[in-house]
């Protein structure tokens, strides 16, 4: 009578096949007069054929000109990848739709030699080959089997592999990583249109979070975050989990791919914990949840973070726009993964507007403060200088309404500071605080007005005056709790 939501979702997915009821991208078995040239091998459940490097040399110097009208290297990587290094002569294709531009109009001739390939050939080029081959399926239907371009292959290794040992053949001679921080902007972007384009379910990072087809991971359950990276074998996990597996794969080539996906030892879980193998996404989330807390906890306006907020909104409305997409299409009682991208959704706008009221009710509290001081005022995002000033308008409004007006003239200002006395009320920057250092500082934390000094050691939890410990909290020593 109850099913368990994990057997709902292999149904699912036993649901999904392929189109055109293909299994194999290269159709060996119903093509037996297609005959591959080079030197190749083939993973056992991947079905996708295999050169090595020393190959792709071999092909580079002419070995192979023969039995080729042309030869096609396509480096499925992002442009910015493709622009810091690429082997000589290839072309960046990085989505379908362009590939199939280039391919397909005009007529192609069925002698040309393709070669994909990615920073690790793991996902993008396999994902980009396999498309390539379904879409040449469609479009010569009518005279099966034949094929506008019968030979497909994968550089094992992808240009990571093959930049180590003939860098030389490379232009420029140069590697620049998938998750290069300098690039994190326009990686987040090819990511997001990737997945766009896989159009299937996925085991990846979080829903609320960008991951239109996710399901194992809550965005606020930091105790998860580990198995999510994990259990996610995702594309933007391409640069990190694959990494180690290089060494590996040079003396094991006929491994089977998804085998090496799947096995994992104790260095593969502890480099995912890191924060550099972490996707932007889950850094985004830690990011914001610290933020969260710190914004709760510390008794002054903390500056506002509008790179991450920028990417965080845009990413829930991305995911609103999913789920109003699903709700039109299907019955929300009986889809179980709409009602949990809808559960996690909550929860994310949950964090949002609770980081986004904490910071209201401090300027609710302070805004003459804020908007008389200029380093508090840069403190505030565009709308909330609008709300702080208007807030004030009404705040002055209602008191002159109400009895400024029947005072003398001397004393209906509220910034009065008559006497040396201001009438402006400022956070209270002496109140205690929880704060648990994050790493070792070695300069002395001192207490104003007291002898009190102490040393903040990495895992160690205090209880401190604020005005003590801000400064080693901005800049990360430090985090409230």
């Amino acid at each position: 009578m109850f099913e368990h939501p994990g057997d709902v979702m292999k149904e699912q997915q036993a649901e999904f096949t392929p189109a055109g009821g293909l299994d194999s991208i290269m159709d060996t078995d119903d093509n037996p007069q297609l005959q591959l040239q080079l030197p190749h091998f083939v993973a056992d459940e991947e079905s996708l054929p295999r050169i090595t490097k020393e190959t792709m040399i071999d092909v580079l110097n002419g070995r192979y000109e023969g039995p080729y009208e042309q030869s096609l290297i396509v480096d499925c990587r992002f442009e910015y990848e493709y622009e810091g290094g690429h082997i000589e002569g290839a072309i960046n294709v990085n989505s379908k739709e362009e590939l199939a531009n280039k391919l397909f109009e005009p007529a192609a001739s069925s002698r040309t030699l393709l070669i994909f390939h990615c920073e690790y050939s793991a996902h993008r080029a396999p994902l980009m080959a396999k498309f390539l081959r379904h879409k040449d399926r469609a479009i010569n239907a009518h005279r099966y089997p034949l094929l506008s371009y019968p030979e497909v292959y994968i550089l094992d290794g992808g240009y990571s592999d093959f930049f180590q040992n003939h860098r030389f053949r490379c232009s420029p001679q140069n590697y620049v990583e998938m998750g290069a921080k300098e690039h994190a902007s326009a990686c987040e972007r090819g990511l997001g249109r990737i997945k766009q384009q896989r159009g299937k379910l996925c085991r990846a990072q979080t829903f609320a979070f960008g991951q239109h087809q996710t399901l194992e991971d809550s965005p606020t359950a930091c105790s998860r975050q580990v198995d999510s990276s994990l259990m996610g074998m995702d594309i933007s996990m391409d640069h990190t989990i694959d990494a180690r597996r290089m060494i590996s794969r040079q003396n094991k080539r006929k491994i089977n791919v998804l085998d090496r996906q799947s096995s994992m030892d104790i260095d593969d879980i502890l480099s995912e914990v890191s924060g550099d193998g972490l996707p932007l996404e889950t850094r985004d989330l830690q990011e914001l949840t610290r933020a969260w807390v710190t914004e709760r906890s510390a008794p002054e306006l903390l500056p506002w973070p509008s790179d991450l907020m920028e990417r965080v909104l845009r990413r829930i409305h991305q995911q609103i726009e999913v789920v109003e997409e699903q709700v039109g299409t299907v019955d929300p009682k009986t889809n179980f993964r709409l009602i949990i991208i809808q559960t996690e959704l909550e929860r994310f706008k949950f964090l949002v507007r609770s980081y986004l009221r904490a910071r209201m009710a401090k300027i609710d509290k302070h805004a003459l403060y804020m908007l008389s001081n200029p380093s508090q005022t840069a403190r505030l995002s565009v709308p909330e200088l609008q709300y702080a000033n208007s807030h004030q308008v009404l705040l002055e409004a209602h008191y002159r309404s109400s009895f400024l007006s029947q005072f003398p003239a001397s004393l209906q200002r509220l910034d009065d500071t008559a006497g040396g006395i201001s009438m402006i009320e400022q956070p209270d920057t002496d109140t205690a605080v929880f704060v648990r250092a994050l790493r070792d500082v070695e300069e002395p934390v001192v207490i104003n007005g007291t002898d009190t000094k102490f040393e903040l050691r990495r895992g160690d939890v205090y209880v401190v005056r604020w005005s003590a410990v801000r400064d080693h909290v901005m800049n990360g020593d430090a985090e409230l709790i």
